[in-house]
């Protein structure tokens, strides 16, 4: 009886134990099943992000300089101040203005007289005043000749001294100088006006139209007004300078309108094919304690290279979509460029894909219990994504890491 007891208590022991052992061997494999993370195939952006770092500037701005040369006599608009287009920024010295008109005026006059006198060609009496003079010469030069013969003379036979003989050379070779300038002199009044002088004096004429048509103008529009509205940003001149003709590399004010800005961003040689005209931006922008991130658009792309810092970099203006009142010029701005690579396309986490050593790639794809081997085609990827081309469906599960379950390890489907 003791026997049949002891029989019994051995095969309830044995019984709890295989019971044991399977329990815990479920739970175990519900537990590692558990511990698998998995990830559902989706839809997904593939995305590729640009990061730079540039400067707030106006959309729109002018550079005011001056159409004329004068002295500021009054500056009406400072810095922060807002302006309308057309308004009257800076007035000019109108007394100096009005001395350079009366002597353009005194100049083109003369010229004008010039030009007359050559038309009219020479008079009777301007001829017979230069053959008046011409005989006077001569005579003159008659004289001299005479005057040197007899000192030479003198000289030979010692009456004169070497000096004197010189100072007779001299008087000589003046007298014939003359005689010759004026006989040149006469040859050209006979001749006429030559076309070429003819021809400087009408263009020295319109010179100097043009010269008193500038002055005038000048004196009509002493003042320099704004060409847009806006905000004067920089101002670069004071009351009793004098400022000159469109100098660009120093405007005299800079209007801009701040309700539109753009960032300027120096993107590298070795991105640059990433950056298109059209692409979205996030512009990130931090003033403590305001830090506000902005939505934005590529506007333009340089087609010529720059060198900053020993870089060749392209500049490229990212406009700002969604601008605030408290954004200035020249504030520093981080820039996000998107690119995106594929829109809407099945995806997984670039570490749910796995590559094999002959260069395949496969995931481990979930069927019922356990895993098997999928064979996929991927396509664009990023950081992050990675697009399946081939081998998986929308909402298919796979794992993110290697499964400790073996058996179904080396079953491959495609």
């Amino acid at each position: 009886m003791k026997k049949f007891i002891l029989i019994g208590i051995g095969g309830i022991i044995i019984i709890t134990f295989i019971s044991a052992f399977f329990f815990y061997k479920k739970e175990n494999e519900k537990k590692c099943q558990q511990e698998v993370p998995l990830v559902r195939v989706k839809k997904k952006d593939i995305v590729e992000t640009l990061i730079e770092t540039g400067y707030l500037s106006p959309a729109n701005e002018a550079k005011i300089t001056s159409e004329f040369r004068g002295r500021i006599k009054e500056i009406l608009a400072e810095e922060g101040d807002r302006v309308e287009k057309g308004a009257v920024l800076i007035r000019l010295n109108k007394e100096e203005l009005l001395h350079t008109l009366e002597r353009a005026k005194a100049n083109l006059y003369a010229a004008r007289m010039n030009l007359a006198k050559l038309k009219a060609g020479p008079c009777e009496e301007e001829v017979s005043e230069v053959k008046a003079r011409l005989r006077a010469a001569r005579i003159r030069l008659a004289e001299a000749e005479n005057n040197r013969h007899n000192k030479t003379e003198l000289f030979l036979a010692g009456g004169a001294t070497g000096k004197e003989l010189r100072t007779a050379e001299a008087e000589y070779n003046l007298a014939m100088s003359e005689c010759e300038a004026i006989q040149a002199r006469l040859n050209l009044i006979k001749k006429g006006t030559r076309k070429e002088d003819l021809a400087i004096a009408k263009a020295e004429v319109r010179e100097k139209e043009e010269a008193l048509e500038l002055a005038e103008n000048q004196l009509q529009n002493a003042v320099v007004q704004s060409p847009v509205s806006g905000i004067v940003i920089q101002k670069n001149v004071e009351e009793g300078e004098i400022i000159g003709y469109g100098d660009l590399s120093k405007p005299l004010l800079i209007v801009a309108d701040l309700k539109q800005m753009l960032v300027k961003v120096a993107i590298n040689e070795i991105d640059i094919s990433k950056v298109k005209k059209g692409q979205e931006a996030e512009i990130e922008i931090e003033v403590p304690p305001v830090r506000e991130v902005f939505k934005g658009i590529v506007s333009k792309v340089s087609l010529a290279a720059d060198m900053v810092e020993r870089r060749k970099v392209f500049w490229t203006e990212v406009k700002i979509l969604n601008p605030a009142s408290w954004l200035r010029p020249y504030m520093t701005a981080r820039v996000k460029i998107v690119n995106y690579l594929k829109r809407g396309v099945p995806s997984l986490p670039v570490e749910a894909v796995f590559r094999e050593k002959d260069g395949r790639q496969m995931v481990f794809l979930k069927k019922g219990t356990g895993y098997v081997r999928q064979w996929v085609e991927t396509g664009s990827s990023n950081l992050y994504n990675i697009e399946i081309v081939r081998g998986l469906a929308e909402g298919d599960e796979v794992s993110l890491k290697i499964p400790e379950d073996r058996s179904t390890k080396d079953k491959s489907i495609w």
